[in-house]
């Protein structure tokens, strides 16, 4: 996984069902200016408030049902600098193992591409 955090061409996040950023890759701290203190917020706090009601109800969809389609939307986030950018955003519901308990858990595969 880290891997391919690394070396995506696209901004790529593991999030949890809760919205939790796990891990984020070197192209979404380019994009945003974000570092890693990041992943102690919440995915939704850091969307615009225009647009996050209407992602918040997206996403939650996307943990309602089990299937393992990719979801796309457009959305707003508020950069490390409190700019606004629009952002299209592609999610996959996948499985990944939990390394403090090796337990499988169900996340979000995400890719973040700015939207012009």
């Amino acid at each position: 996984m880290a891997f391919m955090l690394e070396t995506a061409p696209v901004a790529v996040l593991r999030v949890s069902f809760e919205g939790r950023l796990m891990n984020i890759s070197p192209q979404f701290r380019e994009i945003t200016g974000f570092n890693n203190e990041v992943k102690k917020v919440n995915l939704f706090e850091i969307l615009s408030d225009e647009y996050r009601d209407v992602f918040i109800e997206f996403f939650h969809q996307a943990t309602v049902e089990d299937d393992t389609r990719i979801r796309s939307c457009l959305t707003e986030l508020v950069n490390a600098d409190s700019s606004k950018q629009k952002v299209g955003i592609s999610l996959r519901r996948c499985m990944a193992i939990r390394l403090e308990t090796n337990a499988l858990e169900p996340v979000f595969l995400m890719s973040v591409m700015p939207f012009e």
